[in-house]
């Protein structure tokens, strides 16, 4: 039990923040950071198919947060392994 129960409170809104700022920043990195090459401009307007409810395909450049996640994941998942198994055969 806390002593303060106000401290459960700011911690609350602690994370609530820290994380509404991860999420405005991911959104903007999603949106416009992107690997940059010489035909963006035209990949980004040039729809190359059309579905229902007027949504448009384009062939978009890939954002450089995903690249960076699936990058992180694969080497956390990694290093994860080695480690993992030299903890245990030093058991």
């Amino acid at each position: 039990m806390r002593f303060f129960a106000l401290l459960n409170f700011q911690q609350l809104m602690a994370a609530f923040f820290s994380a509404l700022l991860f999420m405005l920043l991911f959104i903007v990195a999603l949106g416009y950071i992107h690997f940059h090459s010489e035909n963006d401009q035209q990949r980004l307007t040039l729809i190359h198919a059309r579905y229902h409810e007027q949504i448009d395909g384009r062939n978009a450049p890939f954002p450089l947060a995903i690249v960076l996640i699936i990058g992180g994941t694969l080497i956390w998942g990694f290093f994860y392994i080695l480690f993992y198994g030299i903890e245990q055969v030093r058991l």
